[in-house]
C-alpha cells in the first residue's frame, strides 16, 4: 500500500497573518484573480502580482499557461497562488524553468525542472489542487481538457485561509464544492482506494453532506457558517483522489468543458448521477453498497434510497440542465464517447466498473430532454 500527502498543510484565519509569516518580498510572485486579491492589495508590498485572467476569462487553455510562464520573472524564488483550481494549476507550471510549451507535456517525454517554491491558497472549496501533483489543461487545438502530473508538482505548502471565501459568489461555491464531493466519491469507489484514502474520502463526504443539508434548509448564508467544513472537505477530497484517482465522471465531463466551455464543477454535476446509476446497474453488489450505506447515514434515509436522496440534494445545491440546453448536439455524442475512450484512460482505469464506448454513449444520451 502506498499513500502520500505532498505538501505541508497550514491554516491561518486571515491572509495578513500568512503574509506576515512568510515575510513576503520582492523575489515573490503572487498569481491570483482581481476579484480575490483586490481587497488585500495593501498586503502585497514589493512582490510581483500577476492576474490569471489577464490572458483570457474562464478556465485557462494551454496558451494561458504558456503566457503566464513567459512573464514570470526568472529571478523569482517563490510563487504564491491565491485562487481556485485554475490559478493553482497555472502556478504549478510557473514553478518550472525550461523552453517547453504546455501542450508538449502531453505528447513527449519532457520532464520539466522545478526551480521555485510554491504556496497554494485555495479561494474556493472544491478543486483540492492545493494538495495534489496534478493539473488540468484545456488543450485549445484539440478542444479537450486533459490532466497531467509529475511528482515534483506538489505545492510545498497548502495554506487554508477561510477569509478568502468571504466574497465567493454562490455559484462558485456550488460548482467547486460539487467538484470536491465528486472527487471524494470517485476516490471512494476507485479500485486503487486504500484504507487511508478511503478515510479521507469518507470525512469529505460527511462534511459536504452536512453542509449541503444546512444550505438546502437555511439558504446561502449557511455557506459561511459551514466554511471550515467545506474547506477541509475540499482538501481531504484532494488528498483522497490524489492517491486513489478520479474516474468516469471526470472523464466524461472533460469534453463538456473543452468543447462547450461548461464550468468544470457544473460539467461534473451533469455527469455525476448518471454515472452512479450506470455503476449500480452494471454491478449492484459491491463497494457501491458501502457508498449507499454512508450516504444513507449522512442523509438520514434508508441505504436503498440514498442515491435518489443524493440526486435531489445535489440538484438543490446546483441545478443543471439537459445537455441539449448547453448546445451539445446528439450527433456529436459518439465522437465524444470515442474521444473519452481514447484520451482519458488515466481516469477510466479508476472506474468502479469498466464502461464500454456504447455504455458511455448511453450515459450521455440519458441526459437529453
Amino acid at each position: 500500500m502506498e499513500f502520500y500527502i505532498g505538501p505541508k498543510i497550514r491554516r491561518f484565519a486571515k491572509l495578513a497573518d500568512f503574509i506576515d509569516d512568510i515575510n513576503l518580498n520582492d523575489r515573490d510572485v503572487i498569481v491570483s484573480n482581481k476579484a480575490i486579491i483586490e481587497p488585500h492589495l495593501d498586503l502585497i508590498g514589493d512582490a510581483t502580482l500577476l492576474y490569471q485572467e489577464q490572458f483570457g476569462e474562464g478556465e485557462p487553455s494551454d496558451e494561458v499557461y504558456d503566457q503566464l510562464r513567459a512573464i514570470t520573472p526568472e529571478e523569482s524564488e517563490r510563487i504564491i497562488a491565491i485562487g481556485g483550481g485554475s490559478v493553482m494549476d497555472c502556478a504549478k507550471l510557473m514553478c518550472y524553468s525550461g523552453d517547453f510549451k504546455t501542450k508538449d507535456l502531453f505528447d513527449s517525454d519532457i520532464v520539466p525542472q522545478r526551480t521555485k517554491k510554491l504556496y497554494a491558497l485555495p479561494s474556493t472549496c472544491g478543486t483540492g489542487s492545493e494538495v495534489t501533483n496534478l493539473i488540468s489543461v484545456g488543450l485549445k487545438e484539440l478542444k479537450v481538457k486533459k490532466g497531467i502530473g509529475f511528482p515534483s508538482m506538489y505545492p510545498d505548502e497548502a495554506v487554508i485561509v477561510p477569509e478568502l471565501l468571504k466574497t465567493l459568489p454562490y455559484n462558485y461555491f456550488a460548482t467547486s464544492s460539487m467538484d470536491a464531493l465528486i472527487h471524494a466519491t470517485e476516490a471512494f469507489l476507485s479500485p486503487r482506494a486504500t484504507p487511508l484514502s478511503t478515510m479521507f474520502s469518507i470525512d469529505a463526504i460527511r462534511r459536504i453532506m452536512k453542509g449541503y443539508r444546512c444550505v438546502a434548509e437555511l439558504g446561502e448564508r449557511a455557506v459561511m457558517e459551514n466554511v471550515d467544513d467545506f474547506l477541509l472537505a475540499s482538501t481531504n477530497a484532494g488528498i483522497a483522489f490524489g492517491n486513489a484517482g478520479c474516474a468516469a465522471v471526470h472523464a466524461l465531463s472533460y469534453p463538456l468543458g473543452g468543447a462547450y466551455f461548461i464550468p468544470h464543477g457544473e460539467a461534473n454535476q451533469i455527469m455525476f448521477m448518471a454515472v452512479l446509476k450506470a455503476y449500480k446497474e452494471i454491478k449492484p453488489v459491491g463497494k457501491i453498497n458501502e457508498l449507499e450505506d454512508l450516504l444513507g447515514e449522512c442523509l438520514q434515509v434508508p441505504a436503498a434510497d440514498s442515491l435518489v436522496a443524493l440526486d435531489q440534494l445535489t440538484k438543490t445545491i446546483l441545478p443543471v440542465k439537459p445537455l441539449n440546453e448547453y448546445g451539445v448536439k446528439k450527433e456529436d455524442v459518439p465522437a465524444m464517447a470515442e474521444g473519452v475512450e481514447k484520451g482519458q484512460q488515466r481516469l477510466l482505469q479508476n472506474n468502479y466498473v469498466p464502461l464500454s464506448v456504447e455504455k458511455m454513449i448511453d450515459i450521455y444520451m440519458s441526459l437529453y430532454r
